[in-house]
């Protein structure tokens, strides 16, 4: 049963609707702001909360047909009673649409005609095609098994359930040999279950015992990784974070990495940090380059009318001609500009839904005169690429930080990511571009796993100036990241940016720790460090990450805990294949917070939208 039905423009204007059940929260705002607003309408269904909501829209009304129902109800009318709402309402007021402010309208009587219709009417039929996981060629034979047993059940249980004919001793023969193929069936897979090194009863067969030379082969030959704990002077002789007296080698050695490291990454003495720099590719010099966002959008509206231009717009272009967009007028360009965004590293996920996206707001409008489809395919591609880069909410982490200081709390940043993609490295650009700012930073090196990595993070410390925290290895992370927050507020430190141990993200045990670390902390910023170089696995990564946080946040708390924004590395290598912002951006829906582009603390800034949209059309 539908809960919740309605109809409205796209300037918000609602122009029918009607309640059938009273609705808990608001389902309809969230569609708009989560799906319609982001330009990802090419869907067909929004989840939220308990709701299923269905939208279709009519491109040349400008209009937005909604209907919202509990999700755990399968109503496979819907879709067809939306079109039929659509279609009834656009002949019957098509004339009071296109005005420019229309009132709200009747359309009860003929909805509850359509409702009763759709309610009556047979299910569409369904093309549904269940998901098979590989198996092994053994659980292949078992399935095969079973399903001749389910055959040889039904046998059985025709022959004891069919009336008696005359035929007593038939109706038995036929009970016997069901119950045969059953028993034959059951030993044959019994000794295939055996063969194949599956559990089964014991048996009295002698097994050979290898000769003493072999077995102690094997043994050295085992792992010994994770096979039992190690004693505390095994650990203490893996553990390179303490000095030891030496004669002074190790001072040494370390002194040598120190300016080794100095030289690579400490800027020149009156070097301009890149973060401070204009963005040339923006047209007004604005960091962001929001004035460059505003001409796309600009451009957009101006390439085509439609429900995001002006209803003076749409008027004009219906007098003066251009014909309404069809699905096969659109079909070409989509596909086109589809494998542009997959030549710039554009997650082939991400492409197809925003071109799908797209093509749903372009059908039915009357494009203008003179104007070719792929001039206006592109623009509002353009333009729904600048609203997913576009930030909702504040990227500004000085900002957030100096509003902590002055509530006299400790902010606190927890940076995560897969191995290998410059997590430290970023953590140590952030902490400069804060302590540059007049911020009191502290590390914590929570990374107790990898080999290193205590002395990595030891280096940034020296060379930036800062305090580190650490504990050495073989530690609980969540509890040295705990340890290090106490630390910062017993010392008055003003923000603690926190070190994580790199990790792939099917890896589900180190993923689990990093949930419980977050979960444990509660920091205020949780940023995901990834390479701008990865594909499609770049959605893989940050949903991994995402799952391993919202599961391991509190049950009953009102958000599950996920990223906050995201850090891409290595921006500077990428050229025009700048498709891993893209993609994070509209699977996360999460903003770029900070770009490196270089091996400098300096070499650090924020994502320009403009140049990104740039690259991906030249």
């Amino acid at each position: 049963m539908l809960d919740h039905v309605a109809v409205f423009s796209t300037s918000g204007v609602v122009l029918w609707s009607r309640t059938l059940t009273p609705l808990k929260g608001a389902p309809v705002n969230a569609l708009i702001h989560t799906v319609l607003l982001e330009g990802k309408a090419g869907g067909s269904v929004f989840l939220h909360d308990n709701y299923a909501v269905r939208w279709s829209l009519a491109n040349d009304f400008g209009l937005v047909v909604v209907a919202v129902y509990q999700k755990v109800l399968p109503l496979q009318y819907v879709e067809g009673l939306l079109a039929k709402i659509k279609r009834d309402f656009t002949v019957r007021y098509g004339s009071q649409l296109r005005q420019p402010a229309a009132e709200k309208l009747d359309f009860d009587r003929q909805f509850d005609k359509l409702l009763r219709e759709a309610e009556g009417a047979p299910a569409p039929p369904r093309d549904v095609r269940p998901q098979r996981s590989a198996q092994h060629p053994a659980q292949q034979e078992e399935a095969g098994d079973d399903v001749q047993d389910a055959a040889a059940e039904e046998d059985a249980a025709a022959a004891a359930a069919a009336p008696s004919t005359g035929g007593g001793a038939l109706d038995a023969a036929a009970m016997e040999a069901a119950r045969a193929r059953l028993a034959a069936r059951a030993g044959n897979k019994g000794g295939r279950r055996r063969a194949s090194g599956g559990s089964a009863a014991p048996t009295n067969t002698p097994t050979s015992t290898p000769a003493p030379e072999e077995a102690s082969r094997k043994r050295m030959a085992a792992p010994t990784k994770g096979g039992g704990r190690a004693t505390g002077r095994q650990l203490a002789a893996l553990d390179r974070s303490r000095k030891e007296d030496d004669g002074g080698a190790a001072a040494a050695a370390e002194e040598a990495a120190f300016q080794r490291d100095a030289a690579t990454y400490v800027p020149e003495d009156g070097e301009t940090p890149q973060w401070a720099e204009n963005d040339s590719d923006s047209d007004d010099g604005d960091d962001d380059g929001n004035g460059a966002a505003a001409s796309v959008l600009a451009a957009a509206a101006a390439a085509r009318g439609g429900w995001r231009g002006t209803w003076l717009g749409g008027a004009v272009s219906a007098l003066v001609g251009g014909g309404a967009l069809s699905e096969g007028d659109l079909a070409p360009a989509l596909d086109d500009m589809r494998r542009r965004l997959m030549d710039r590293n554009v997650a082939a996920e991400v492409a197809d839904e925003i071109c799908r996206s797209v093509g749903a707001s372009l059908r039915d409008q009357k494009r203008a005169s003179f104007t070719r489809v792929k001039t206006v395919v592109q623009a509002a591609l353009k333009e729904a690429i600048m609203r997913i880069l576009m930030p909702q909410k504040s990227t500004d982490l000085l900002r957030a930080v100096l509003a902590a200081r002055d509530a006299g709390t400790v902010y606190s940043a927890v940076f995560v990511g897969i191995n290998g993609v410059g997590k430290s490295t970023s953590l140590a650009k952030v902490a400069y571009y804060l302590k540059t700012s007049g911020v009191d930073v502290m590390l914590a090196a929570c990374d107790t796993y990898r080999s290193g990595a205590v002395e990595q993070l030891r280096v940034h410390a020296r060379c930036l100036g800062v305090p580190l925290f650490e504990m050495g290895y073989a530690k609980d992370p969540s509890a040295v990241a705990a340890a290090a927050l106490r630390h910062a507020r017993e010392q008055r430190h003003e923000c603690v940016l926190i070190d994580t141990a790199g990790r792939m993200q099917n890896n589900k045990p180190l993923m689990t720790a990093l949930g419980r670390l977050v979960a444990d902390n509660a920091p205020d910023l949780c940023l995901f460090v990834g390479e701008a170089l990865v594909g499609n696995d770049g959605i893989d990564q940050v949903a991994m990450f995402n799952e391993a946080l919202a599961s391991a946040s509190a049950a009953g708390a009102a958000n599950t805990r996920q990223i906050d924004g995201i850090i891409l590395t290595k921006f500077d290598t990428v050229d025009l294949k700048v498709g891993a912002a893209l993609s994070m951006c509209y699977h996360t829906g999460q903003p770029i917070v900070f770009v490196g582009t270089g091996q400098k603390y300096s070499h650090l800034r924020r994502l320009n939208a403009s140049f990104v949209v740039k690259a991906l059309f030249s």
